[in-house]
């Protein structure tokens, strides 16, 4: 068994502020035609942390289908969890005008989204190849 817990920069998230909002002065530096992306950014970085657990626990089936089940379920809420991470984090770290920060945050978000739509790929090759096996069985 195995447990995914917080990381420390997202229990400083929560302890200063349970959804980031952007600040007004950020709000003032954009274009008028992207203040309401903001609004709907912040709206989805809310509806993340909603729908993302605090810990993930691993107790793999025996059964072979119900394995890929599971493993796809943790697969899919480990990301859910680390984008609500992210997406909490590029709020915070534009409102502090740190934008190092904000550059590694959306490359990190870029190479996670890439290496989950490889997962994916994989998995979908894999379940196809198990289900050839499972029609070829008497």
């Amino acid at each position: 068994m195995c447990a995914i817990a917080l990381n420390p920069y997202e229990i400083m998230l929560k302890s200063q502020n349970s959804s980031p909002k952007f600040s007004q002065k950020f709000r003032q530096q954009v274009g008028k035609q992207t203040t309401p992306l903001l609004g709907q950014f912040e709206e989805l970085a809310l509806s993340l942390a909603g729908r993302s657990p605090e810990e993930v626990i691993w107790q793999p089936p025996e059964n072979l289908q119900e394995l890929l089940d599971h493993y796809l379920d943790t697969l899919s809420i480990v990301y859910l969890k680390k984008y609500s991470v992210f997406s909490q984090c590029l709020i915070q770290v534009l409102n502090e005008e740190n934008y190092l920060l904000y550059g590694l945050i959306g490359r990190a978000i870029i190479e996670h989204t890439a290496v989950l739509r490889y997962q994916e790929q994989l998995i979908q090759l894999q379940s196809l190849k198990f289900g050839e096996i499972l029609r070829l069985k008497p």
